[in-house]
């Protein structure tokens, strides 16, 4: 079971972004920061954890997360969908083209964090990249 240290929301004001950090650090703490994100003006949390840190972008209904570990650059994927396929997704106020695999349900996310925070059964295929 991993420790989570720190749960940051960035808030966009035009081209200026705040910081704003959740009292909550817990599993419910990482679901509430998430279940806030829009894909506009918030559109990145950050967990800062005991052994790494979990990144997500995105809001609405589309997510991306990728994490990074001492050894390993891990993501989040679905592979039921097409790889030759884009979403256009704003993350940290900056809109890009990723690969539909990319691209989860806030379901999806939801299971991420309980794989990674708690220990919870493996349900997303993640794609992952040794350092």
């Amino acid at each position: 079971m991993r420790t989570i240290n720190k749960i940051s929301s960035e808030i966009r004001q035009g081209a200026r972004a705040v910081s704003v950090e959740s009292e909550d650090v817990t599993f419910f703490g990482c679901l509430e920061a998430v279940r806030n994100m829009n894909g506009d003006d918030r559109s990145l949390v950050c967990v800062e954890l005991s052994d790494g840190s979990i990144m997500i972008g995105g809001g609405g209904a589309s997510f991306i997360v990728t994490m990074e570990f001492v050894d390993k650059i891990v993501n989040a994927v679905d592979l039921s969908k097409d790889s030759d396929d884009f979403v256009e997704m704003t993350v940290g106020g900056q809109a890009v083209d990723y690969p539909s695999t990319y691209v989860i349900s806030f379901e999806q996310v939801c299971a991420v964090l309980s794989e990674q925070l708690d220990g919870g059964a493996k349900i997303v295929e993640y794609e992952v990249v040794p350092k």
